[in-house]
């Protein structure tokens, strides 16, 4: 993740930019008019000369955050219609400060109601196993008694939710969202590594020395780091390609739209876990991640941006401070 955000827009651009206007020089102008025209086109073509024609850093940066952002945002419209249609209670968590406050609940919250749920939940998982059930079949029992009583959005009322055809439709608008961000933020992540092949290829004939420290690393090590970080790049963009045109078309209403559906929240899952689940065991699966593990992983990755960028922010710091001290 740090390498993603030392990348940075060129300090260039910003010369470019404010020269960029209409030609200011025409016939009968002051020579003011002229002098300006002149030094404006001299410093445009410097800046064109100084700074690379795509700013390759500056649009990976920019996918990483939209990524980010657009994530969480279509995760949090996704399980706000699915608590709408099941008429259950909940709230989309604020991501900062600078953001406006989230939507009303669709259904206000009774404490009364949340405590029956849960005693209601732990008669049924006592009476499973005084029947003989095994303790992982009382806890099922349980956790589906509490859902159909609590007013909460939990993992069980949303698979349930899931399996439902008028939910077909919102989970590949979600899964497509997240797929399109994904995609364009690897494109953008793979487009800057480029320049780094020739010295992937350099690095790899070299013989250079072992660095001190443990374990050693020579310059043909870094190399097929280097290599290996594409190549997993690479392989992560098949899998969300593939998944991007698996949600093309009319995925939701295909025939056997349910078998299809099972396929998609399993392929997902894929790209989003690294883990593969089976067909029957999806809906609760995606309904587990998007209520519960993908909020704490946007959580661990805002504050492995945050914490990028204090640690860019001291090295940028050591490095200045280096040669007045070599100088003193």
């Amino acid at each position: 993740m740090a390498d993603l955000l030392q990348a940075s827009p060129v300090a260039g651009e910003r010369a470019a930019a404010a020269v960029q206007g209409p030609e200011l020089q025409a016939d009968g102008e002051s020579e003011f008019h002229s002098a300006r025209s002149s030094f404006a086109s001299e410093a445009s073509e410097t800046a064109s000369v100084a700074e690379p024609a795509e700013p390759a850093g500056f649009l990976l940066r920019s996918a990483l955050y939209a990524a980010t952002d657009g994530r969480e945002r279509a995760l949090g419209g996704f399980l706000q219609d699915a608590a709408t249609d099941l008429r259950k209670h909940y709230r989309d968590k604020g991501r900062s400060t600078d953001e406006a406050a989230p939507a009303a609940p669709s259904r206000k919250h009774s404490t009364a109601r949340e405590a029956r749920a849960l005693v209601r939940g732990g008669m049924a998982y006592g009476k499973s196993l005084l029947t003989g059930h095994k303790p992982r079949e009382a806890r099922q029992q349980a956790r589906q008694a509490y859902a159909a009583r609590t007013d909460r959005l939990t993992p069980t009322a949303l698979a349930q939710w899931l399996d439902t055809p008028a939910s077909r439709q919102a989970q590949v608008d979600f899964m497509r969202s997240v797929a399109d961000l994904q995609v364009s933020y690897l494109q953008s992540k793979l487009a800057a590594r480029e320049p780094l092949k020739e010295l992937e290829d350099l690095l790899a004939g070299a013989d250079g020395a072992a660095r001190e420290g443990s374990p050693p690393m020579t310059q043909a090590d870094l190399a097929a780091e280097l290599r290996k970080a594409r190549a997993d790049d690479e392989a992560q963009y098949l899998q969300w390609k593939s998944l991007q045109a698996s949600l093309g078309g009319n995925a939701a209403s295909a025939p056997g739209a349910s078998l299809v559906m099972q396929s998609l929240r399993q392929q997902f899952l894929l790209c989003e876990t690294g883990t593969a689940h089976a067909h029957e065991d999806t809906a609760l699966q995606f309904a587990r991640y998007c209520l519960k593990d993908a909020r704490a992983k946007a959580t661990t990755v805002r504050g492995t941006l945050l914490a990028t960028e204090m640690q860019a922010a001291r090295v940028r710091e050591k490095a200045a401070a280096t040669p007045a001290a070599s100088a003193g």
